[in-house]
């Protein structure tokens, strides 16, 4: 009997000296051939034996196409002769057809070596997944307008005056150290934490709050960087194979000779190191994952601009030193450059990818970045003359947003299959929201036209509207009172609630109000105000007009 070279022999069986339930075993399952049909004086290697760890035997013809060899070698004149490209996608472990028992054998180490590294990938990508999505239920529990600003002011509210005030060093230029040139994917959140004194210069009292404001979020955007920073075992083998034979291909670079001129004999040997070990290009599974952990970062620096806008209208309110303020308005600035500069990117490592969902839903994180960005620009100029100005480079950013809209759609049904399901996800997941960014940047627009830009009011702010109404003369104690014109201008009917005057919008000149109870049928009720309403405590309306609020 002749056995394949490399496999244990203390482990094999013997045709001639097996019991007869061993020898009755089928172990060609082309042939339909019993190891006691075994021809013992051949050579073809088809026809030889391999015992598996289980007992189980058969020929190496039958075990080859169980562990689909062909797929991980090619042949010439009937003989292996050199390496095939490996399969794409999840490889399972091949096993005993007889009891299911995983195959192991030294003849298809490559297989098996595979089929580890897919576990092994199936382990990661199933660590990431439940990573990314405990840091995602951290985040949705982070109440930027609310819990962090609310937190922060009170911290500041009763602190001495002295306490904002800036030191000689504080009021020197910011350094080169906020710049983002050389910092990693994503930025990391000790940029965003309590080290803001010393990177942008600010009193330590407000960059204390801000970090105990901001921990616990920022805490989630670690395990999201810890995500985005993971290398798969794919990556980590693939890496150190071309290493490997890359350092063995450039000890005799005399092989290199006469090739292309080109190419440098490093590259050349590079190339043929990438093709012989099976994979002539970096293994994308990781990405995929790196690419959400890297959005999850960027969802949470928009929450942090939102809690810092809030903070900016609070040290506005508290009469703070200009410098001050304008230090915490670069601090904002800066968070949405590196929101901008981290989106760019993402953007990169999806089209490297070719994952054209990743690609669309990157370019709409960008397209609201540069929105966001602009806007905080405009936000901090008060002038409405000088406003105006802004207008032509707004036009300019609003048909570019418009184009970005109509190639990354085209684009999008250019490489993916033409059926229902793709055109939903693309409507859902990039038109809408990409249309949204571009109905921004007109009511930018417009607004620049007359010289006056309208922030987003916050949900303090909303509060706080809120509990004047609450107190004082009027005395609200009932929900039902607040309403919003065709354009979402919010108004309140005093007393009872119920529209009985019609009226013009101060702000757009749309009809408001209504006769006798009955509100205009183009007029609906401001539920965010009527949701805060509720959550102070203020019971329901005891009239008909004011059910539903």
């Amino acid at each position: 009997m002749v056995l394949v070279c490399g496999e244990p022999c203390e482990k094999q069986t013997c045709p001639t000296c097996a019991p007869d339930n061993t020898r009755s075993q089928v172990v060609d399952f082309i042939m339909q051939s019993s190891l006691s049909d075994v021809d013992l004086g051949g050579n073809d290697l088809d026809s030889r034996l391999i015992t598996l760890e289980c007992g189980h035997v058969f020929t190496v013809e039958t075990l080859d196409g169980i562990c689909e060899l062909a797929s991980y070698y090619l042949k010439h004149n009937d003989q292996w002769s050199q390496l095939a490209q490996v399969p794409e996608g999840l490889q399972k472990h091949p096993l005993c057809p007889l009891c299911r028992t995983p195959v192991k054998s030294k003849r298809y180490g490559r297989i098996l070596k595979r089929v580890d590294l897919d576990m092994s990938e199936l382990n990661v990508a199933n660590k990431c997944r439940s990573t990314l999505r405990q840091v995602s239920e951290q985040v949705s529990a982070f109440n930027a307008d609310d819990k962090a600003v609310r937190k922060m002011e009170r911290e500041l509210r009763d602190l001495p005056w002295d306490a904002f005030t800036m030191s000689d060093v504080d009021t020197a230029s910011v350094g080169h150290d906020t710049t983002l040139r050389d910092e990693q994917l994503p930025v990391t959140s000790a940029r965003f934490g309590p080290q803001i004194k010393d990177l942008h210069h600010l009193p330590e009292a407000i960059a204390s709050a801000w970090g105990n404001a901001v921990r616990r979020v920022l805490r989630a955007y670690d395990q999201a960087c810890a995500v985005a920073s993971t290398t798969s075992a794919h990556v980590r083998v693939w890496e150190a194979a071309v290493a490997t034979l890359h350092h063995s291909y450039m000890a005799e670079p005399h092989q290199f000779e006469g090739t292309s001129p080109l190419f440098t004999v490093e590259d050349t040997a590079l190339k043929k190191a990438r093709k012989a070990c099976g994979i002539p290009s970096t293994p994308k599974a990781d990405q995929r994952f790196r690419v959400e952990a890297c959005w999850t970062t960027i969802h949470i620096r928009f929450l942090l601009v939102q809690a810092a806008q809030g903070i900016s209208d609070h040290l506005r309110r508290k009469g703070l030193d200009a410098l001050v303020r304008t230090r915490w308005a670069d601090f904002i600035a800066y968070i949405l450059t590196s929101i901008q500069r981290d989106a760019a990117l993402t953007l990169e490592i999806a089209e490297k990818s070719r994952s054209y969902r990743q690609v669309a839903k990157t370019t709409v994180l960008i397209m609201e970045a540069e929105f966001l960005s602009f806007s905080h620009r405009i936000g901090r100029q008060r002038n409405g003359v000088l406003l105006k100005e802004f207008k032509p480079e707004a036009k300019v950013a609003y048909r570019t947003a418009r184009d970005q809209k109509t190639s990354q759609a085209n684009r999008y049904r250019l490489f993916m299959a033409q059926n229902n399901a793709n055109e939903e996800w693309l409507v859902r997941n990039f038109i809408q929201p990409a249309q949204a960014v571009i109905d921004k940047w007109a009511d930018l627009i417009e607004q620049l036209r007359k010289g006056i830009v309208y922030t987003e009011v916050t949900d303090q702010e909303k509060r706080d509207v809120l509990k004047a109404f609450m107190s004082g003369f009027l005395g609200f104690n009932t929900r039902g009172h607040f309403y919003q014109c065709p354009n979402g201008h919010v108004y309140v009917i005093t007393e009872c609630g119920g529209a009985m005057v019609e009226s013009t919008c101060p702000e757009c000149g749309c009809a408001i109000g209504g006769r006798s109870h009955q509100l205009n049928n183009t007029n609906r009720r401001a539920m965010d105000f009527e949701n805060l309403a509720r959550g102070q405590g203020l019971a329901d309306s005891p009239f008909e007009w004011g059910r539903g609020a």
